[in-house]
């Protein structure tokens, strides 16, 4: 009985241990939720083409502010609206947020898909070219025809909200 406490007990250091001092940040694999914040100029102008063109449903929104928003965000003064959502049929979401205290500053953005730092994200979709022609008639804007990968057949094209952020649309092979 001794012996077998004495190895559970080892076993729950070792793992305990083992997790505090990992070289690397633990990733909770049990939680599918990822997510991309995007801060905008105009929500009225952007919400509806993630909502109405990209079918994202709505779990949250409103205007936060108050010393915790100020804390989380390092942001001092910090007043926002928000909005987020959930991409269909999957745990993808997507905060979309225009400051109302500080403003908002516009960044020296180009259309240049070269730029270093923040690029674009992806979503995949049941049908890439149903996805492109419902962008084509909307407020979004696509930037590329839909294309066949040689290597790895997913099919792909990028777009752009109404703001001019990045997104891949792609279905895998």
């Amino acid at each position: 009985m001794k012996k077998t406490m004495l190895s559970i007990f080892i076993l729950i250091i070792i793992s305990y241990c083992g997790y505090i001092k990992a070289d690397h940040i633990s990733v909770d694999t049990s939680s599918v939720n990822n997510h991309v914040c995007i801060v905008v100029n105009d929500l009225d102008k952007v919400v509806p083409f993630y909502r109405d063109v990209l079918g994202f449903k709505v779990v949250d929104s409103g205007t936060r502010s108050g010393e915790e928003t100020e804390c989380a965000f390092g942001v001092p003064d910090a007043k926002f609206k928000i909005y987020k959502a959930f991409s269909p049929n999957s745990h993808f979401y997507i905060e979309i947020i225009q400051y109302l205290t500080p403003k908002t500053e516009s960044s020296a953005k180009t259309s240049k898909i070269t730029n270093l730092g923040f690029n674009h994200f992806g979503i995949e979709v049941k049908d890439v070219d149903a996805a492109y022609k419902l962008i084509t008639g909307s407020t979004g804007k696509t930037m590329s025809k839909p294309v066949t990968l040689a290597g790895s057949g997913t099919k792909m094209f990028f777009a752009c909200d109404p703001e001019g952020n990045r997104i891949e649309i792609f279905k895998r092979k």
